[in-house]
């Protein structure tokens, strides 16, 4: 979360039942807008305590789509001290102070096949994105999307032009990655890490927190034999977290007895023979960036 504004996270589920599927385009980019609207004044009323019957968004067509001001106005109304918790008012606060607010898009792509519908959607939902935000300056999106999905829908829609200086390249290095798992793992036993530390520590010394959940040493075969359990993690991991947790998630659904306490070569290695999982591997040998657009 950014300081200083109010963070509103938008999932798949969130806009399942949203209808956009007019045929003209435009149209298509207000439904989006009118929906997208909607779904952040809801998030909004949730994480700040506002139970509304219907009455409140019925208001909002007033404010011109002037989410922050009717936010506000609300919050104002709403806003009685003992009507909130302690965090709900620190937020209601915060919101009358700058009417910051950032709302995160994530797994949008979820399902996506590169259809001719699937690039009509995105690009209209990334278009409705841009004009709420330039009706609210201080309404921000921060959009997660895969890189095929950002390069599909930009060279087959021009409007979506407008969105590419706004496109933020977002990678990890496998360093970063471990360092990230470090902290996991140090957070999880109630101690605190600071990122800008871990990133400094070799990866032998990073290794130490992993010790804490897993068998220092892997005994596998070949250039596997008898390697640090970090290093034969690092080599399957292409540069994504995502890599990383499935790889531990799968180890961790191997069936083990009570004298594994810690995750080995004998948790590894059945997870490696997972069809799934050889699949994976296979997917994973071409490095896929990632692209988050800011829109603001």
């Amino acid at each position: 979360m950014e300081s200083g504004s109010i963070p509103l996270l938008i999932q798949p589920s969130d806009i399942t039942n949203l209808k956009a599927d007019e045929a003209d385009f435009n149209r298509l980019i207000q439904q989006w807008k009118i929906g997208i609207t909607e779904i952040i004044v809801q998030k909004a009323f949730a994480l700040l305590g506002i139970h509304d019957d219907g009455s409140g968004i019925g208001k909002l067509k007033m404010y011109g789509g002037k989410i922050a001001s009717f936010l506000t106005d609300t919050v104002r109304v709403y806003g009685a001290p003992k009507q909130l918790s302690d965090t709900q008012r620190a937020l209601s606060k915060r919101l009358i102070a700058d009417s910051s607010v950032n709302v995160y898009l994530d797994d949008l792509d979820r399902g996506w096949e590169g259809t001719k519908a699937d690039i009509r959607k995105m690009s209209a939902l990334l278009n409705a994105a841009r004009d709420i935000a330039k009706d609210n300056p201080t309404v921000r999106f921060k959009i997660a999307l895969r890189s095929d999905v950002y390069f599909l829908v930009r060279t087959s829609d021009e409007s979506t032009d407008k969105i590419e200086g706004s496109v933020v390249w977002y990678s990890w290095t496998n360093h970063e990655i471990l360092a990230m798992f470090a902290k996991r793992i140090e957070t999880f036993f109630g101690k605190t890490a600071k990122e800008a530390d871990l990133v400094k520590k070799s990866q032998g010394e990073l290794a130490l927190s992993l010790n804490k959940i897993m068998e220092g040493r892997f005994l596998g075969r070949g250039i596997w034999s008898d390697i640090p359990s970090y290093r034969m993690l690092m080599t399957l991991v292409r540069k994504r977290p995502r890599d990383l947790v499935k790889l531990c998630t799968l180890a961790a659904r191997v069936p083990r007895n009570g004298r594994w306490t810690r995750s080995s070569h004998r948790t590894f290695k059945p997870s490696l023979k997972n069809t799934r999982k050889v699949e994976f591997k296979i997917r994973s040998t071409s490095i896929e960036p990632n692209y988050r657009i800011s829109i603001d």
